[in-house]
Order: C-alpha cells, then structure tokens, then sequence
C-alpha cells in the first residue's frame, strides 16, 4: 500500500500542530511540525550568541536531523521541542524564516523526511512549497482573537497581556503572508477548516473523516 503524506498550514496560533499531533496518532502516523527547525535554528543562534551575518555564512555546515518523536539535534544540542516555543524563538524563526538561504537549506531536509511517507506535516507553506504532492491537504485557521487566547494559555501569561500577544500575532500574519518567499497561503486545494469554534476533537475528527472518504 502507497505510504501517504498529509500536511496541515496555517497561521501562527491556529492549533495546527496540536492538530497534526492528534490527526498523526489516530493514523497512526509519524507527525513532524516543519516549523520546529526554523525554531530549532532560532535556539541554536540564541544559545551561541551568533550574529545573523555570521550564522547564515556557517549555516550549510550545520548538521541538523528530527529525532522523533519530538526532538530536533542542532550540532551538540538535542532540543526538546518544548524548550522552543517563547516569544523570542517565535520572533526569531519568523525573521529567519523569510531568507531564502535558510529556507533552501531546510528544504531538503524537511523533504526528504516528508517522503518517508505515513506522516503529518504542519508549517506554513508544507502543502504549497515543501510537499505539494501531498495526498491529503488541510489548511487550519481561527480569528486572531481566539489564537492570542490560545496562546496565552500555552504560555501561561496573565490575561493582561492579551492585546499585547493578539497584536504580535497579527503582526506576524502580515508578515508572513506578505514575504516575497512562501508566503502564507492556503493550497489550491486544501481543505480550509475554521477552528475557531470548535475543539481539537471535532477538528480531528473533519479531517480524518475527509481522509478515509477519499482513501
């Protein structure tokens, strides 16, 4: 049986690696969020101190690979994938993620995992750029309100800083719907799920029903 690859993009907040993650379990597939190594390389230049000059002239020297289920190595670190989620990585893997040297670099490797087959992907561009052959695509949005109550939550931020995170998210959509390389669209043909009001559950439970009606 042909080994199936599905990917899930979509903006900053939207729930899609959550998603992925829960979609990849009741398939019983691998998951891999491609984000994770713009972050895993944002880590990297934090931990190193590294000027943006210099890690883009050492950054196809790099060794970088997945460690599933939810590690990504980076020369000597093995990054969990829970250390890579504050304000500053975010920020910084957004900013990196517009260089086209450094998406160029990423994009062998996150294409040569990607067609190993039986997994879920999420990202911004996976089912656009990464993997358009993609035998299933989904893009998963949600009001920038909802996304900010999202992310204060996976943060633990008080509410007071509830405008401050909807406007950085906001912020972060424009930028990475406007950038010159990959922006943030949906697939010609993705199937484009609000999740605004609905749980995780019944968002999985849309997507899996769509993938076996069209297995």
């Amino acid at each position: 049986m042909k080994k199936m690859v599905i990917t899930i993009d979509g903006p900053a907040a939207s729930g899609k690696s959550t998603i992925s993650y829960l979609l990849a379990q009741r398939c019983g597939f691998n998951h891999l969020s491609t984000g994770i190594f713009y972050r895993a390389l944002s880590y990297y230049m934090i931990k190193k101190n590294l000027s943006e000059e210099y890690f883009l002239d050492i950054l196809e020297t790099l060794q970088i690979d997945m460690v599933f289920p939810d590690k990504v190595k980076v020369e000597e670190f093995i990054i969990e994938e829970s250390l890579l989620h504050s304000m500053d990585i975010s920020n910084m893997a957004s900013r990196i993620a517009k260089i086209e040297k450094v998406r160029d670099f990423l994009l062998g490797i996150q294409r040569k995992i990607i067609g190993r087959g039986n997994i879920v992907a999420d990202g911004r561009d996976v089912g656009t750029v990464v993997y358009p052959d993609a035998d299933f695509k989904f893009f998963l949005t949600a009001s920038s309100s909802e996304r900010a109550r999202r992310r204060l939550l996976e943060l633990g931020l008080p509410i007071d800083r509830f405008d401050e995170i909807r406007k950085e998210i906001e912020e972060r959509d424009k930028r990475d719907k406007l950038r010159d390389v990959a922006p943030l669209i949906p697939a010609y043909d993705a199937y484009i799920i609000d999740s605004t009001y609905r749980t995780k559950e019944e968002v999985v439970d849309m997507m899996y029903s769509i993938i076996t009606r069209g297995i």
